[in-house]
């Protein structure tokens, strides 16, 4: 199952990633891919939860998200259909809710896909600092975290995960070139 909101573009693209990824998996099955506005999560998950189970039953293992804002919204629909064991992530943002959520352990969410909330900004800083100086763009891309419990127990900080990535020492050995 994925979760996807068709309005926009990066959405799309990492929805047909998924579904390609999910495709290439010899055991795994893309049931559908359910479009619902990030906006009307709340109101549109938990009828398409009650849609979902009567139509896939226990073929709906697991779900893809595009952004955290469909879990937020899932766990209780899914406990009402006794359904504990279906196991969600998202390829969202990390929001402080999906964090607290995955260190709870309680649940239907298990992971989400991050970076440190820092790190735009000091890329911004970065990039124009080099656009200033008549510098061409860095290229630099962060490799995305995968956050799970393991990661959250062994965080000091859960709103930067910046230990996994060391993007602050990067920047800072760039500037005092």
């Amino acid at each position: 199952m994925i979760f996807n909101d068709p309005r926009f573009e990066v959405a799309n693209a990492k929805t047909r990633k998924m579904a390609d990824i999910v495709n290439e998996c010899s055991r795994c099955q893309l049931l559908s891919i359910e479009n619902i506005s990030l906006g009307e999560t709340v109101a549109e998950v938990p009828k398409a939860v009650d849609r979902l189970i009567t139509k896939f039953s226990s073929s709906w293992t697991h779900s893809l998200g595009i952004n955290d804002l469909y879990f937020d919204s899932i766990t209780y629909p899914l406990r009402k259909h006794g359904r504990k064991d279906i196991r969600n992530i998202s390829a969202g943002d990390g929001s402080f809710l999906a964090l607290s959520r995955i260190r709870s352990g309680l649940s239907t969410q298990v992971a989400t896909v991050a970076e440190p909330t820092g790190l735009q900004g000091w890329q911004l800083a970065d990039e124009l600092n080099r656009a200033f100086a008549g510098e061409p763009p860095s290229g630099f891309v962060t490799q995305p975290i995968l956050v799970t419990v393991d990661v959250l127990n062994s965080a000091s900080d859960i709103y930067d995960l910046g230990n996994e990535i060391p993007y602050k020492q990067r920047y800072r050995s760039i500037w005092s070139k």
